[in-house]
C-alpha cells in the first residue's frame, strides 16, 4: 500500500519526522531527506518505504555510534549492545559495525592495548585481572593474548610491591602468619601472577616481633574466652584455640595463653 507525506516536522538537530496521511511517522536524516527527495506530498510505495526506512535505521544508528565513540574507545561488544538498546536492527548493526572498522575509529586491538596501558598507569590490578575485564568488555581471547604482553612482569612486580604495602598495613593488627597470608591473598585477587607474589612476598619488609605477637595473641584470646565463657572448659578450651590457630598463631603459645586463663578462672 502506498504511503503519502502529509508533513515534515523538524525533530532534532539534523533529523526530520515524516508523518503519514494513515497516521504513521518515521524519523529520518536530513542525509536520507535529500537523497530520497522527500517533500511533503510524496507518494511512497511499499517498496520506496521499506527501503527508506532501513536507511534511516542504518543512518540513525551509524551517527549515534559515532556520538557513543566520541566519549571515549569501545570495544565491538560495546558498540553492538549499545545499538542494541537503541533498537537498531541487526542488519544495521552488522554494517555499521563493520563500516567503523574500515574507518579504524573500531579496533579491538587498539582498545585492548590503550586498555592495558591505562590500567598499568593509574589501577592496583595486576595482568590477570586486566584480562578478565577485557574479556568481560567483548575482546576476543586471542586479541587479549595479543596485546596482554604490554604489562611487563617489571611494572607488575612494581605494582605488586606497592599493593603488598598498602596491605601490610591494613593487615598490621594481624598476627605475623595471618599478615602474610592475607597479604598473599589480596595479591591473588587483585590479578598478579603467581611467579610476581612469590617475589614480592620474599621481599617483603616485614618481620615477626615476638613481643607484639605475644600482645596481639593476649588481645585475641581475651575476647575468644570472653566469648565462650558459658560453654564447659573443654569446649571452652578447644574453640578459643581453634580461633587462634585459624588466626596464625603458634600452637605453643596458644596453649601457654589458655593454660593461664585456667589458672586465673581456677583462683576465682
Amino acid at each position: 500500500m502506498d504511503k503519502t507525506i502529509a508533513q515534515v516536522e523538524t525533530s532534532k538537530k539534523g533529523y526530520y519526522t515524516l508523518c503519514f496521511h494513515d497516521g504513521s511517522t518515521l524519523q529520518v536524516s536530513e542525509d536520507v531527506m535529500v537523497r530520497h527527495r522527500l517533500l511533503k506530498g510524496t507518494v511512497l510505495t511499499e517498496a520506496d518505504f521499506l527501503k527508506i526506512q532501513a536507511d534511516s535505521q542504518l543512518d540513525l544508528g551509524y551517527q549515534r555510534a559515532l556520538v557513543y565513540l566520541n566519549y571515549q574507545m569501545r570495544t565491538e561488544k560495546e558498540i553492538w549492545d549499545y545499538l542494541a538498546k537503541q533498537e537498531i536492527d541487526v542488519s544495521s548493526r552488522r554494517e555499521i559495525i563493520a563500516r567503523l572498522k574500515d574507518l579504524h575509529l573500531l579496533d579491538d586491538v587498539s582498545y585492548g592495548e590503550s586498555y592495558v596501558r591505562t590500567m598499568m598507569r593509574t589501577s592496583d590490578k595486576g595482568p590477570k585481572v586486566v584480562a578478565q575485564k577485557l574479556r568481560q568488555k567483548g575482546v576476543k581471547q586471542e586479541v587479549v593474548d595479543q596485546v596482554l604482553p604490554l604489562f611487563t612482569e617489571e611494572t607488575e612486580q612494581e605494582i605488586a610491591s606497592h599493593v603488598a604495602e598498602k596491605a601490610l598495613v591494613k593487615y598490621q593488627r594481624k598476627s605475623y602468619k595471618e599478615q602474610l597470608q592475607k597479604t598473599r591473598l589480596f595479591l591473588m585477587t587483585k590479578g598478579f601472577t603467581g611467579e610476581v607474589i612469590d617475589q614480592v612476598m620474599a621481599n617483603l619488609s616485614v618481620e615477626k616481633d615476638p613481643e607484639e605477637e605475644v600482645a596481639l595473641l593476649r588481645r585475641e584470646g581475651e575476647k575468644l574466652w570472653r566469648k565462650h565463657e558459658r560453654k564447659g572448659l573443654a569446649i571452652r578450651k578447644q574453640k578459643t584455640l581453634q580461633s587462634l590457630y585459624q588466626k596464625g598463631f603458634d600452637i605453643g603459645m596458644i596453649q601457654e595463653f589458655i593454660g593461664e586463663k585456667e589458672l586465673e578462672d581456677e583462683e576465682d
